[in-house]
C-alpha cells in the first residue's frame, strides 16, 4: 500500500520532505474516512481552523440569544 501524497494546503505544491509538512487538521469526507491537511512549515502562519465545526454552536448561541 502506497501512502498518500502529502500535498500544502495553502500553495498547493508537494510536500517532499517529511520533516517539512505540519498536521493541520482532519477534515471528514462524506463517503469514507476523509483527509489529513498538511501545509510547509513556513506557511503554518496561514492556517485557519475550518469554520464547519463551529457553525451549530453559532446556532444554539443565536437561539439563546432571542430566547433571552
Amino acid at each position: 500500500m502506497t501512502a498518500t501524497p502529502r500535498v500544502c494546503r495553502f500553495c498547493n505544491d508537494p510536500i517532499t520532505d517529511l520533516e517539512g509538512a505540519v498536521f493541520l487538521w482532519h477534515e471528514p469526507g462524506l463517503n469514507g474516512s476523509g483527509w489529513d491537511v498538511y501545509a510547509h512549515t513556513a506557511r503554518t502562519h496561514q492556517a485557519k481552523p475550518p469554520l464547519v465545526p463551529l457553525l451549530p454552536l453559532a446556532r444554539i448561541r443565536a437561539r439563546e440569544a432571542d430566547q433571552q
